[in-house]
């Protein structure tokens, strides 16, 4: 699992792209240093949104939250230090990246295939949280 919006190179958006080609959308971003162009990152958002927490078996809390995105009800807040977040395999059967929907909502998810391409391709900078499946 991983937080918050990505700023991508070339080779993560070649590794997500390998496994959920036309999925995803990446938005290019120029990089400048010193009034010079350096390279393109890119923009990622992540258009696949799965509610995956099964929070009866993960430990965190459940709190009432504003609605976002037209939807209401309780957020999922798992706990960090003792970090246990059960997904449900079912729903997330074939898919190698997806943020979360009703309870889960402020976090993104990454397959353990998508995550050992992402390693082979040299990115870095992204902290991983192992999550159950039931």
């Amino acid at each position: 699992r991983v937080y918050q919006t990505w700023v991508v190179t070339a080779e993560a958006k070649r590794a997500i792209e390998h496994h959920e080609s036309n999925l995803h959308v990446f938005f290019p971003l120029e990089v400048w240093q010193k009034k010079k162009m350096i390279g393109t990152a890119y923009l990622l958002y992540i258009s696949t949104q799965i509610d995956s927490i099964i929070p009866e078996i993960s430990l965190g809390t459940l709190q009432e939250s504003p609605p976002v995105d037209g939807k209401a009800g309780p957020v999922f807040f798992p706990n960090l230090v003792t970090f246990k977040t059960t997904l449900n395999a079912d729903r997330i059967k074939g898919l190698h990246l997806w943020r979360g929907d009703r309870q889960d909502r402020m976090q993104c998810f990454v397959s353990n295939e998508l995550q050992a391409s992402l390693s082979a391709a040299g990115v870095q900078g992204i902290q991983y949280f192992k999550c159950d499946l039931a």
